[in-house]
């Protein structure tokens, strides 16, 4: 096959296949500024279980909220789920404000953690 035939196939399977990608993964649509009331471990590696003082998209504070590790493998998922917990528990300690950041589709899955 021709480079040019080559650089058309990609091409046309990059415009097909685009569309899909924007649509399963949209912008999240929901945040909140907020202090952490409660932080659980039991569920680590696999996920955090925490409360805050605000609502957070459909849910109102106090909601069992939860963290699920990110990463493209167990190590870096590992590695993920104790920073976030370790910023958490920080938050917590020092009652500093953090940001929580998701979809409103499940309110209670927590997507992204800023501290601020």
């Amino acid at each position: 096959m021709s480079r040019s035939k080559l650089v058309a196939l990609a091409a046309a399977v990059v415009v097909c296949v685009a569309p899909s990608f924007a649509t399963a993964q949209s912008a999240p649509d929901i945040a909140a500024g907020t202090k952490v009331t409660f932080l659980e471990a039991t569920y680590m590696p696999n996920s955090i279980t925490l409360k805050i003082d605000a609502p957070f998209g459909a849910c109102a504070a106090g909601t069992l909220l939860r963290y699920f590790p990110q990463g493209a493998d167990a190590g870096a998922q590992a590695l993920n789920i104790q920073a976030v917990f370790s910023l958490l528990l920080t938050a917590k300690v020092s009652n500093q404000r953090v940001i929580l950041t998701g979809y409103s589709a499940d309110c209670t899955a927590v997507r992204f953690v800023t501290l601020g």
